[in-house]
């Protein structure tokens, strides 16, 4: 039991089946990521949904559930957020692989309800309490879906932890996660 999990995972298990990030936040990835999200630097877009596009298929191999997903659901942003960055990055990245695989974005079935404190702002203890109760899952969108939870960077996994247990909570029969690189 165990094999290939962090001992944090050992001891806290996760609430999604497979977690697949397709690099480590640094060198190019960390500045395509950078550049996309705060910059506003849309010609890096193609290049990160290659990306998300290539560790899913390699990921595909190794994790055959990962294949079994039948809709990709964007990490959501807080509707301030959104209006003031003009999109979701998570949702943007997604766009390659929806294509390619025939799977719906499923943006409706997971809402940022609560504003909180940009994560990265704050010490890994601190995260998982401020993102708490700050998402909503539609169980008539999400009931009895394999779905998988797509994101930029995974740091702690308060994030994706809390949506993935909205997303559970909501009916989903299985949520995995892919996010671009992870801290």
């Amino acid at each position: 039991m165990g094999a290939g999990l962090c001992a944090r995972c050992v001891e806290r298990p996760r609430p999604w089946g497979v977690a697949v990030a397709c690099g480590a936040y640094e060198g190019r990835l960390k500045e395509l990521i950078l550049a996309y999200k705060f910059e506003g630097r849309l010609d890096c877009g193609r290049e990160l949904q290659e990306t998300l596009l290539a560790g899913f298929e390699e990921a595909g191999g190794r994790c055959p559930e990962l294949l079994e997903a039948d809709c990709l659901v964007p990490v959501p942003l807080h509707p301030r957020r959104l209006l003031s960055r003009g999109f979701n990055q998570s949702r943007e990245i997604a766009r390659l692989l929806a294509a390619r695989r025939r799977l719906p974005i499923l943006q409706g079935a997971l809402s940022r309800v609560r504003r909180t404190t940009p994560q990265m702002e704050l010490a890994r203890e601190e995260r998982a309490e401020n993102i708490r109760g700050a998402f909503a899952a539609r169980a008539e969108v999400l009931e009895g879906r394999n779905a998988l939870l797509v994101d930029d960077i995974m740091t702690t996994g308060a994030t994706l932890e809390e949506c993935a247990r909205a997303m559970c909570a909501a009916g989903a029969k299985r949520v995995d996660v892919l996010v671009l690189a992870r801290a």
